[in-house]
């Protein structure tokens, strides 16, 4: 078994690999991706909103569609969007973080999602490299960022999507999922997040040329309990 020293640099490395392959990075203006290596520093569009477009443009993320208001947890429709902006940050802290004590000192309060995202990584052993990795697909002129890129026991690459809230409604859809899916696929947040984490996985091989291991999404709910599907 390696040391904690020899463990951290080899992380290092990976980082610094991961760093120097990757040949994209996000828009200044938060829309979109940059080509660096080429001409003119080609511009590719998000993934995010060409998927709902393409796949399920008619669903809209409602906090208390499938659940009672007095029983969401919620006490305004648009606090779960909130809630997901603080929890988003605090992971990307997280897994960019140069140290525990800088982490701490940067988020001194963790809202509970986060605690429970935190001991999910700690239970699996993976060991966070990068949030919010950019990556793209030339050919397919998109570009997305990598929720959380981590390094498990044996320096393969994992990638997590995270997802927080939808409280009884993750998987349940409101019409089927459009393009050249089965009908009885539908449009739940669930499946939208596994055809997200396809496209990133694709886009992560095409930028690094690196294929990684496994991919998970990882749901944070109210009863501060984790739900964790596994593609690939």
């Amino acid at each position: 078994k390696i040391s904690k020293k020899e463990a951290k640099a080899k992380l290092r490395e990976i980082r610094e690999s991961l760093t120097a392959l990757t040949p994209v990075r996000q828009h200044p203006s938060g829309r979109g991706y940059l080509l660096k290596k080429s001409p003119k520093q080609k511009f590719v569009k998000g993934l995010t909103k060409v998927l709902a477009c393409a796949f399920y443009p008619d669903y809209e993320y409602i906090a208390n569609q499938y659940q009672p208001a007095n029983s969401s947890g919620l006490t305004s429709p648009n606090e779960g969007l909130r809630r997901g902006e603080i929890v988003h940050a605090q992971l990307q802290d997280y897994g960019n973080k140069t140290s525990t004590r800088k982490f701490q000192k940067m988020n001194p309060k963790l809202h509970d999602y986060t605690r429970n995202a935190i001991a999910w990584l700690l239970k699996y052993e993976l060991e966070p490299l990068f949030s919010e990795f950019p990556v793209a697909d030339e050919r397919q002129r998109m570009g997305t960022g990598v929720d959380m890129v981590c390094a498990d026991q044996e320096d393969n690459l994992v990638l997590v999507e995270w997802k927080n809230g939808l409280n009884n409604y993750i998987d349940r859809g409101s019409d089927a999922m459009q393009g050249p899916f089965d009908r009885r696929v539908d449009n739940s947040p669930l499946n939208q997040a596994f055809l997200q984490l396809c496209f990133t996985k694709m886009f992560f091989l095409a930028s690094t040329g690196i294929e990684a291991k496994r991919c998970f999404v990882v749901n944070m709910n109210e009863w501060n309990q984790e739900s964790v599907r596994r593609i690939g």
